[in-house]
């Protein structure tokens, strides 16, 4: 879904708003069950992403000790990290999203203790001042961001919000594409990356367009 809107936004100017939240915080506040922790869904997540990988041909895979990196306290600080640069440097947060999910599911690099994110600072040239763990302004801003998805009707991720000039409506999953497509008012459904080509390429041009 991510690359889907980030094609159709290059070519269309569709308006993109990126907003970081935890999983886990959704599934709290709905009572919902955390689906990591149902042993039948969380395979066939892991299922699902080789087949994803065979399908489209970029080679994201499950990262060493996915069950700790993945779980709540492996992605909080992913996440206060986003939400930091979305509040103080929002021109970053398109790119360094798509990095750390190039580290975490292509590189197969930690995304838990300070220094991964110093590593992820300088790779990017972030700013220096960015916190290398959460703070009260990170967190807040997620517990912002979190109130108006479950406002919205959102449980889990990935979530979105389509605005247009009659209504809001919000979507669940990555397959939900074709539908957003058309309450976004596209004339034609724009195809996101199918390669790990088109992939690096689009990497490519997010980060010269944040430089």
């Amino acid at each position: 879904m991510f690359e889907h809107l980030f094609a159709a936004h290059r070519t269309t100017g569709l308006k993109i708003c990126l907003k970081p939240v935890r999983s886990a915080s959704l599934y709290v506040m709905t009572g919902h069950r955390n689906p990591y922790y149902v042993v039948p869904f969380r395979n066939y997540m892991f299922k699902e992403i080789e087949q994803y990988k065979q399908v489209f041909g970029v080679p994201a895979r499950l990262p060493s000790n996915g069950e700790r990196v993945l779980s709540q306290p492996g992605t909080i600080r992913a996440q206060s990290f986003l939400a930091h640069i979305q509040l103080k440097h929002p021109e970053w947060l398109e790119v360094t999203s798509r990095f750390l999910w190039k580290r975490l599911w292509v590189q197969d690099k930690s995304l838990l203790e300070e220094e991964d994110f110093k590593e992820v600072i300088s790779e990017l040239s972030l700013p220096s001042t960015i916190p290398l763990k959460p703070d009260f302004d990170s967190l807040s801003k997620l517990k912002a961001n979190e109130t108006e998805a479950v406002k919205a009707g959102a449980f889990a991720t990935p979530f979105c919000i389509v605005d247009n000039e009659f209504e809001s409506a919000g979507y669940h999953g990555v397959d939900r594409w074709p539908i957003v497509a058309k309450q976004a008012g596209l004339d034609k459904v724009h195809r996101g990356f199918y390669s790990l080509k088109v992939f690096n390429h689009l990497f490519d041009k997010a980060l010269e367009a944040s430089g």
